[in-house]
């Protein structure tokens, strides 16, 4: 099982969202070294199948997947991160980016 040491952020604008979860090594609650960014949809579903757990530390880090400048992505993002952006109710219409390979 794999636990969750932080919240992973896109930030748009200067608002920062957080779209994800940060987990850390495997059966290691306490350890605070990443090994993986999930979605927050992923990261509930690993929850209800035990497969993650919940945040047991903090590693004191700011995990951004990306920013956006004038609703303009600054570099690639995975199309994972905009689709959840959307399931989370936000208008993606008016983001700008290009999809990372």
């Amino acid at each position: 099982m794999k636990y969750k040491i932080s919240n992973a952020y896109i930030n748009v604008n200067g608002e920062d969202i957080a779209v994800g979860a940060v987990l850390g090594e495997e059966d290691k609650p306490q350890s605070p070294y990443r090994t993986e960014y999930v979605t927050n949809s992923e990261y509930e579903k690993g929850l209800k199948e035990f497969r993650y757990g919940k945040q047991q530390i903090g590693d004191c880090v700011h995990h951004c997947i990306t920013r956006f400048k004038n609703f303009t992505a600054t570099c690639p993002i995975k199309q994972k991160w905009i689709d959840e952006l959307e399931k989370m109710g936000y208008d993606i219409s008016k983001l700008k980016y290009e999809i990372a390979k």
